[in-house]
């Protein structure tokens, strides 16, 4: 199956194949380089291009189209800010102002949301009544814990698409490390893993009821029952049709919820 690296256009988190990718659409009008390209992809809710202030040149991060949460004042000057550089629906960025950093996805993480106000300040945007031990934190006034991260590892995760999930991606990390995406774990995925002696239902459902299951050295648990503070969400059963998805970091995976398919993750 054909990923972004066999096109020529490699993303160091991304190494799925690109029908994993609902944000990839090929060719299509780049709405910042103003010039059709040949891969492209969908900017959409949470998006930003990276434009300048006709008043003051001070840096801007807009939606790339009309919406009543686009800022119409620059933060730094207070003048109105451009029109947006796409007059339909939908906007798109191509790879190489994607990779730039002339336009970006917001991410939410096992640290809290990601933009590019996280990138530019180097800390996460929170998790409320988050623990994160061995990290460098500070806490809101309103209680949620932020985690500072180095700027680029911010960065990186802004320049990268997101993967197809029922409820949203959400990054996950090992250590101060954010988990590359390699594809879905399917039946003979984990008929492959399963420890010795375990049916593969056994193993799957053993997951998902305990929240943690070790097998060959490698830990795989769910961040649904503990995103990564010590802070238990509690248990539920999968409806019918839906899988974990593993991030796996050799010694150790990580497991979250989503229709259909497993997608695994794994350390650099």
């Amino acid at each position: 199956m054909t990923t972004f690296a066999d096109l020529g256009i490699p993303f160091p988190l991304f190494e799925a194949p690109i029908e994993t990718c609902p944000d990839y659409v090929g060719r299509q009008h780049c709405c910042v380089s103003g010039q059709s390209r040949d891969h492209c992809f969908r900017l959409g809710m949470g998006s930003w291009v990276k434009v300048g202030c006709t008043a003051c040149g001070g840096d801007l991060f807009l939606s790339a189209t009309a919406s009543s949460f686009r800022a119409i004042a620059c933060r730094h000057c207070g003048g109105p800010t451009p029109p947006p550089l796409s007059d339909q629906e939908e906007a798109f960025a191509c790879y190489e102002m994607l990779r730039s950093g002339l336009a970006g996805y917001t991410k939410d993480c096992d640290f809290g949301m990601i933009s590019w106000e996280q990138m530019e300040s180097g800390w996460t945007h929170g998790v409320p009544g988050g623990r994160f031990p061995g990290f460098d934190t500070r806490t809101t006034p309103g209680g949620w814990l932020q985690v500072r991260l180095p700027k680029e590892t911010l960065c990186e995760l802004t320049r990268t698409p997101s993967f197809v999930t029922w409820q949203g991606d959400r990054w996950l990390f090992q250590g101060g490390h954010p988990m590359i995406y390699v594809g879905e774990w399917k039946k003979g995925d984990f008929e492959a893993h399963a420890p010795s002696g375990m049916r593969p239902e056994e193993f799957f459902t053993g997951v998902i009821a305990r929240g943690e299951c070790r097998c060959d050295g490698t830990t795989v648990r769910n961040p649904r029952n503990d995103r990564s503070t010590g802070a238990n969400e509690g248990n539920e059963e999968f409806p019918a049709g839906e899988q974990p998805a593993f991030g796996e970091s050799g010694a150790n995976s990580s497991l979250s919820r989503q229709r259909g398919r497993v997608s695994t993750l794994r350390l650099p």
